[in-house]
């Protein structure tokens, strides 16, 4: 039998892997990349995008393995695609698959970070990536280099978008804050309206504390995706633009040097660290951190001293009682500003207080987690407003029977001449602090662009999506009426 010889040529097969693959969208600022592996010997490509909207494709022919796309429409799906340019070799390259991405055009100076796509899976181990801080048109000096990241927070880490930690290799001047290598982008979830931290952090500003935790607002690309507005923040340190007290080694073990500093937070929370003192206050030691066991037993000591002359019969004598352990001003414009935002962890979690070298007094501040302050506030999914016509720090059934230094702030409020002081304060306090809650609902104006994005990329829907800050203006005025008519 003669062999079978097929008389028709084989019909030529464009190669399925002569075309784009893994295509990948990256956030810009103002446009998006898209970026694409390919045959080392393919040069020329097609891409192709469009929205839901769109009937036909948008296209650009491309040298190289990536493009920038601008003039999109911010917060529309878009869908892209590349492949290889036709030539006559190739004459019906594949399409890659359809990636589809949201695009959100940034209005605030841009914080981009890159971990090659590790995973910052916890609060405790760093991972290393790059970061860059471009201005997007305002005025604030471009940024860029290496920097560790982590998880931050409590509650706030259980949340789905996540607040950071970072540890630049370098020093930098961030958004024209003094120069460290120290900071925190903090997530602000439950902030609807982006702005408790920075009107909480502005009043306790303009009190006798000394350092109040500058920070400006952002948008965050963590590899290529946008996660909305953050507040980056001066992250709290021992520093001399930050708390500027001396920093303890673990050779400080006696005399002076064993004295301090110390910063403490008084934390319900704390684990099997933390200190407790004999009525249940649990503090924390945030630094120095891990302590020595000679430090421990000094700051257990030093608690517990300010504890017994509070809850002696004699607590209110200016030499025996807590007064010759506590700094007055700082304690109570730390009060003041807690009960005029109704910082809700206040004595409770949250609340730092630092012990300088040489110096037997505590020191409050700085103040911190105004998140959930000034109503209406976000629980869940749910808006809550309390009455701005009640107490809260210095309220019993709140604060005093919790742990943490509860029962710390109750007895205070048993010191006649505490109580006098915090109402001359007030006398002091109620003009300037006034005059900044009249200036609050011009503060979101900027926002609402990043805010709006923010409700549409963590599908928020439009519960409290601006959180009015002309609601919580008008709770203040409250606030500070009845705080006024009770002072």
């Amino acid at each position: 039998m003669r062999p079978h010889h097929d008389t028709h040529p084989p019909t030529p097969v464009d190669p399925v892997d002569a075309s784009a693959r893994s295509v990948r969208v990256n956030q810009l600022p103002k446009a998006v990349e898209v970026t694409w592996q390919a045959d080392e010997d393919l040069t020329s490509f097609e891409v192709q995008w469009r929205t839901g909207a769109m009937p036909t494709w948008g296209t650009q022919t491309v040298t190289g393995r990536s493009t920038t796309i601008n003039g999109l429409t911010t917060l529309a799906m878009y869908q892209y695609r590349v492949r290889a340019t036709p030539t006559p070799e190739l004459t019906n390259p594949v399409w890659s698959a359809t990636v589809s991405s949201r695009y959100y055009e940034a209005t605030l100076p841009v914080m981009s970070i890159n971990t090659n796509d590790q995973p910052i899976l916890d609060k405790e181990n760093y991972v290393a990536a790059t970061y860059s801080l471009d201005p997007n048109g305002s005025d604030v000096a471009a940024f860029s280099g290496a920097v560790e990241i982590r998880g931050r927070g409590n509650t706030t880490w259980d949340l789905p978008k996540k607040p950071y930690r970072l540890k630049l290799a370098n020093k930098a001047a961030l958004m024209g804050m003094p120069s460290n290598r120290h900071w925190a982008l903090l997530a602000n979830y439950a902030d609807r309206s982006q702005i408790r931290t920075t009107v909480g952090q502005t009043l306790a500003s303009m009190t006798s504390i000394d350092w109040s935790p500058r920070s400006q607002l952002v948008e965050v690309v963590l590899n290529g995706v946008y996660q909305g507005p953050y507040q980056l923040i001066e992250h709290r340190r021992i520093d001399k633009d930050r708390i500027n007290i001396d920093e303890m080694s673990s050779s400080d073990n006696s005399g002076e040097a064993l004295t301090g500093g110390y910063v403490f937070e008084i934390d319900f929370r704390g684990d099997d660290q933390a200190l407790r003192t004999s009525r249940g206050a649990k503090v924390t030691v945030s630094d120095p951190e891990p302590y020595t066991p000679e430090q421990q037993a000094y700051a257990q000591s030093v608690l517990q001293r300010f504890e017994d002359a509070l809850f002696s019969p004699d607590f209110a004598d200016p030499e025996t009682g807590y007064r010759a352990y506590v700094d007055m001003d700082s304690l109570i414009d730390s009060y003041l500003v807690a009960e005029f935002t109704m910082q809700v962890d206040f004595f409770y979690t949250s609340t730092f207080f630092y012990k300088k070298r040489g110096d037997e007094k505590f020191y409050f501040g700085p103040m911190w987690d105004f998140d959930v302050s000034v109503a209406p506030v976000t629980v869940g999914v749910e808006e809550i407003t309390w009455p701005a016509n009640m107490p809260w720090v210095r309220n019993p059934s709140i604060t005093f029977n919790r742990d943490g230094g509860g029962k710390w702030i109750g007895r205070l409020f048993e010191d006649p001449t505490f109580v006098q002081a915090v109402h001359d304060r007030w006398q002091e306090l109620k003009e300037p602090f006034g005059a900044y809650v009249q200036g609050m609902a011009a503060m979101q104006a900027p926002l609402n662009s990043a805010i709006k994005a923010d409700s549409v990329r963590w599908d928020r829907g439009e519960l409290g999506t601006y959180h009015r800050a002309s609601q919580m203006q008008g709770w203040m005025n409250q606030r500070w009426n009845w705080m006024n008519s009770t002072m």
